[in-house]
């Protein structure tokens, strides 16, 4: 038994799987894993346990901190060490037809370990924003009736940034919390329901038909987010000020 581990010779290396920096994300179906390794976002096939893509700026050096996926499964939005987001367009690169393994089907390929396939790693186009002076340490996307138009994201310095991904522009920046960012969702405003009753009087609908209703796009009209300050706070949008501070907490709220 002495040394008998000598016996086993090194054949190949896997090089960096994943970083300490990011969390995994999964996709809506549970087969693919987006992960974190190092300035790099690997998405695997847990089913093969194979790499289908490298969501990568080659000119990029910082850590990837956060991953998220919006509700449609339409882009997956990047956060980094240096403050920057990027968002690739993942419906464009599933249709592109680029992606290595991306089959759920049992097959005898090799993998990504062969160099065929390693090959065929290719760098995507994708959209940047830039607004953060520290490290992203998390990104939301509102619902999916909004198709993900909106997302919010907060960072190292307390800073909170909404953006709309359609117009690629940020919308607003809130500005209170004296610790790191730990989550922050979107409170959305969805349209009325409108109940009908023909014995009903017109007077007596569930609502007016004066309010401003609109079926088709529902808004954010909110933030909620929690900070290492031990504070979770509450912003309006319209006012772009916080009107609700809850205290309470002795640690850190995530």
């Amino acid at each position: 038994m002495v040394k008998s581990y000598l016996r086993y010779k090194l054949e190949q290396t896997f090089g960096v799987l994943v970083s300490p920096s990011s969390q995994i994300k999964y996709d809506w179906t549970g087969r693919l894993a987006f992960v974190g390794a190092l300035s790099s976002v690997i998405v695997w096939n847990i089913k093969k346990s194979v790499i289908v893509c490298k969501l990568e700026d080659l000119s990029n050096t910082s850590l990837v901190t956060c991953i998220t996926i919006s509700p449609d499964e339409r882009t997956v939005a990047v956060g980094y060490d240096d403050g920057m987001i990027r968002i690739w367009d993942w419906a464009d690169i599933i249709s592109s037809g680029k992606l290595s393994n991306y089959s759920f089907s049992n097959n005898n390929d090799n993998g990504w370990n062969s160099n065929e396939n390693r090959n065929k790693i290719h760098e995507f186009e994708f959209t940047s924003f830039a607004g953060h002076k520290s490290g992203v340490t998390w990104l939301s996307y509102s619902s999916k009736s909004t198709n993900g138009a909106y997302f919010c994201s907060g960072s190292r310095d307390g800073h909170i940034i909404v953006w709309n991904w359609l117009e690629k522009r940020g919308i607003v920046r809130l500005t209170g919390h004296t610790g790191a960012i730990t989550t922050c969702f979107f409170i959305m405003k969805y349209p009325k329901e409108r109940v009908s009753n023909d014995d009903d009087d017109d007077e007596n609908n569930n609502f007016d038909d004066d309010d401003d209703v609109n079926e088709d796009n529902p808004s954010p009209i909110g933030v909620i987010s929690s900070s290492k300050d031990n504070l979770i706070k509450v912003w309006d949008l319209e006012t772009q000020h916080c009107i609700q501070t809850v205290v309470g907490h002795r640690k850190e709220v995530w």
